[in-house]
């Protein structure tokens, strides 16, 4: 008997007829819906295009399959089309098999979720608090996103070969958290190449056999499996692909690493693997429920991260359990959605085509309802700027709770500038940006952005004019150990800019100083980077690196007699 079987009552037998109809009027209605949703997601897909990179997307509702299509090529160089066969990075969407895996070495009971993750990672540094291995699979940790550490060095992810050895050093390296465990939120891969490490550990099989036996062919996934040598040759392998331009350029994926990411699989398996995780444990099953347990932080709020490796949200009234994955230009999703049992599997080499956009369009179209609901206000709620609307509003912004994140207002000729970008105003202190709403407070020290979410407030800081005798003091070669590379600084018409081996620099223009504190910003292998000096008396004490979901890794200054900035960072003289 399956979670949808339920006993019938013996009926009078003269309501046979009216029972017989009301069946055949609710077939009836539940068919228009299958084919109006098959049609809206025919309409959906008709323009993803059939010479690019391309993809498979299946959905079904209550195991029957109602929709599915593969589009696009799987290789741009020798143009084969994609198939159901076809082969993709999962990327992230491989955590909820790691996840899995590790929760059910907690149901046999060989370790705790409250267990301290240094029980069985003494190389973790003391933060001087306990992280469990909750907060490892609920991204609660403050652990860095190692791989995003690596954005300060000269071969970031995706441009040099990284194995699970790497990954643990970088992780064992950082001296500090981004914030105290359990305080909040926030994305780190580090958690899950630490829970893969620690199923090895407690079973002594490798991670890639253990999920195999106990996840992948249990639920029928005999095309998939987690990453072998990065030489090996993977038949029927799709290529990931991005836009330069307007032209496709392919991405890489030079990881042997595993846990947050490292499954090969195709829309099927993914497919497969939601009917078996969402069936062969029962809603009522303990498993289930510690599954879909999300975490609460230490304020009490619950966040939508769940130990599963899952989000678990309530969008419109509707229960969405959901992961997307992007790695190397490949993507891919899957969503189960309780009511109506709908199932949702998808896999691309296409990075143009958004997975965030795909999920909120399939929910539209299977529930018929908004994910989110439209800013209260548009252009026509616009108002003529007056002077003193602006007062207050120029300068730097730092997000309260990622110091990457600072935005910049200027005034131009049409009003008020966020960087480059004109602003509209509105009444009350608002600001309209297509579909951002800047709300300033009253003194301008403060200001919240709502952008298709949770508003975001930003702290203004300020920013006074960095002497030219500052920037000599500045100037010079910086080390930081937590992620093994020295870097050079030298002025800029700019600002500063930074070397760090040949051909490899970053300009920096200034965001704030606050005498104590000087900021300067810039985009480091495209990843956006804030260098937050800390002054002492008019000296240098310490360097702060900011990226997203790495903050505060530390640098030092270096000094030496025999060589220059540049050679310590690297160069060599000619």
């Amino acid at each position: 008997m399956n979670a949808h079987t339920h006993k019938r009552r013996r009926m009078p037998i003269f309501r046979t007829g009216c029972l017989l109809a009301g069946l055949f009027a609710g077939t009836a209605v539940q068919a228009q819906q299958t084919d109006s949703i098959v049609a809206r997601l025919t309409r959906l897909t008709a323009d993803f295009g059939a010479q690019e990179p391309g993809g498979t997307l299946i959905v079904s509702r209550e195991g029957k399959e109602i929709f599915r299509k593969s589009f696009g090529v799987a290789n741009l160089e020798q143009p084969m089309p994609v198939t159901d066969t076809t082969l993709f990075e999962a990327a992230s969407v491989s955590k909820q098999f790691t996840a899995t895996a590790l929760l059910l070495l907690v149901r046999q009971g060989k370790l705790s979720l409250d267990d301290d993750a240094r029980k069985y990672f003494p190389e973790l540094p003391d933060y001087g608090a306990t992280i469990t291995i909750r907060q490892l699979l609920t991204h609660t940790s403050g652990l860095k996103d190692w791989r995003n550490v690596t954005y300060l060095t000269p071969w970031p992810t995706g441009y040099r070969l990284m194995d699970q050895a790497f990954a643990l050093d970088m992780i064992f390296r950082q001296a500090n958290l981004n914030y105290a465990p359990g305080e909040r939120l926030s994305y780190t891969n580090a958690g899950y190449d630490l829970a893969a490490t620690l199923v090895e550990k407690l079973t002594g099989i490798p991670f890639a056999k253990f999920v195999q036996d106990s996840l992948l062919t249990p639920a029928g996934m005999h095309r998939s499996y987690f990453r072998k040598h990065f030489r090996y040759v993977a038949p029927g392998k799709a290529t990931g692909y991005f836009r330069d331009g307007k032209t496709w350029k392919a991405g890489t994926v030079l990881d042997e690493n595993y846990g947050a990411a490292g499954l090969i699989t195709t829309a099927e398996d993914l497919h497969k693997w939601l009917r078996y995780i969402h069936h062969h444990f029962k809603p009522e099953d303990a498993f289930t429920k510690m599954r879909l347990e999300r975490y609460v932080l230490n304020n009490g709020d619950t966040c939508d991260y769940a130990n599963g490796g899952v989000y678990v949200k309530t969008i419109a009234g509707i229960r969405q359990i959901s992961h997307s994955g992007f790695l190397g230009a490949f993507r891919a999703l899957t969503t189960y959605y309780p009511a109506g049992d709908f199932a949702v599997a998808y896999t691309s080499n296409n990075q143009e085509i958004s997975t965030v956009e795909l999920n909120n369009n399939i929910f539209e179209i299977l529930f018929d309802r908004k994910v989110v609901k439209p800013l209260p206000y548009s252009d026509k709620d616009t108002i003529r700027l007056q002077p003193a609307t602006l007062a207050g509003k120029t300068g730097s912004y730092m997000n309260e709770t990622d110091s990457s994140d600072v935005l910049q207002f200027f005034t131009g000729q049409t009003g008020l500038l966020q960087y480059r970008a004109p602003l509209k105003a509105l009444p009350g202190n608002k600001f309209l940006l297509e579909k951002t709403l800047y709300q300033f407070s009253g003194t301008g020290e403060s200001v919240t952005l709502t952008r298709g979410g949770e508003p975001v407030t930003y702290r203004k800081i300020p920013i006074y004019t960095v002497s030219p005798e500052l920037l000599k003091v500045i100037a010079g070669a910086y080390h930081s150990e937590d992620c093994n590379v020295t870097i050079s600084l030298e002025q800029h018409p700019r600002g500063l800019i930074m070397h760090r081996a040949p051909s490899d620099s970053v300009i920096l223009e200034p965001v704030f100083n606050s005498g104590k504190q000087i900021g300067y910003k810039g985009f480091d292998h495209g990843l956006r980077v804030i260098y937050d000096f800390h002054m002492d008396n008019q000296q240098v004490a310490r360097l702060s690196v900011h990226l997203p979901r790495a903050n505060r890794i530390y640098f030092s200054k270096t000094v030496s007699k025999n060589q220059s900035p540049r050679q310590l960072a690297g160069f060599r003289q000619r």
